[in-house]
């Protein structure tokens, strides 16, 4: 073992810091659980619960989009492309934008719906699933802002600099814990998990900016465009979903109102994704109907 070893140094001061920010979230998720212990009783499983809820969205959505993403941001940040970095990030932020502001939206129209449909039975008491409803109605708020971080970790991690996403990760949870100590006097379990979303955006922010620091201009006015779309279109989601909702539960069971407003919601979604022209959706669309155009004519060619 050489520890003079340049390669071995440089592996050294890469990981150092992806092991301190881990260690940093555990110690923020320790702080949540204690307070929320003394708030009442229940309040670190509410946590769990509702964490769970929203987590699951980031791995189904943003983890499998930034472990595709990684390789090919690794790739063009070593052959020092900045422009196809640049292309890649905003390619990344408006996908995530795009699957994750709708759910968030949903999230928190039916948060009580959701948790009482998924664990409301047995010893999952009423006021169980207020707690666990209320944290996943403020968890969600910062879902979009935790996604976009993920992927600017993996932007930063590409350019070798593992020490940024750590210095914020740390600034966004000691707001996180400062934000603890006062809203939950006011909100709760319902104020931790508004704490844990602001912490999560201020972190964001600050790698948004530091990241433009590194490679120039991001092309944010793009971007925003895109999220304005995006949002626009997930408030009249939910709307519809949450008239759907009213209407049908007079007729027939929760449940299945609940299944039948989610379904009419990702329908008006998808409509209204496409009538507003959302550059990633156009994009993806042309990009389908190319790969069908060459299928069908390469069977034409074998036929």
């Amino acid at each position: 073992l050489d520890l003079n070893d340049e390669h071995l140094r440089t592996l050294l001061s890469i990981t150092l810091p992806v092991i301190v920010g881990t260690a940093i979230d555990d110690i923020n998720v320790l702080v949540d659980r204690t307070i929320a212990s003394a708030i009442t009783v229940g309040g670190i499983s509410a946590l769990n619960y509702a964490n769970r809820l929203t987590g699951f969205v980031q791995s189904v959505f943003v983890l499998s989009l930034t472990t595709v993403l990684y390789p090919a941001l690794a790739r063009v940040a070593a052959d020092g492309d900045v422009r196809s970095l640049k292309s890649y990030l905003a390619e990344a932020m408006s996908l995530v934008g795009l699957l994750v502001v709708p759910a968030t939206v949903g999230a928190m129209v039916f948060s009580r719906q959701i948790v009482g449909f998924l664990f409301g039975r047995g010893s999952f008491s009423a006021d169980a699933v207020g707690l666990t409803s209320s944290a996943l109605r403020f968890y969600a708020i910062g879902m979009t802002a935790v996604g976009l971080r993920s992927v600017l970790i993996r932007v930063f991690y590409s350019l070798q600099d593992t020490k940024t996403p750590m210095m914020n990760s740390t600034l966004g949870v000691v707001t996180n814990v400062v934000l603890n100590m006062l809203l939950s006097r006011f909100l709760g379990i319902g104020g931790l998990a508004l704490a844990t979303s602001i912490g999560g955006t201020v972190s964001t922010v600050l790698m948004l900016i530091a990241l433009r620091r590194k490679i120039g201009p991001l092309g944010f006015k793009a971007i925003a465009v895109s999220f304005l779309k995006i949002i626009a279109a997930s408030s009249i989601m939910g709307l519809v979903a949450y008239g759907t909702f009213s209407v049908v539960s007079i007729l027939v069971g929760e449940t299945l109102a609940l299944v039948t407003s989610v379904g009419v919601g990702i329908v008006t979604y998808a409509a209204l994704a496409c009538l507003t022209r959302i550059p990633v959706v156009l994009r993806t669309l042309a990009a389908l109907r190319q790969r069908l155009w060459t299928r069908n004519k390469h069977r034409r060619t074998e036929g």
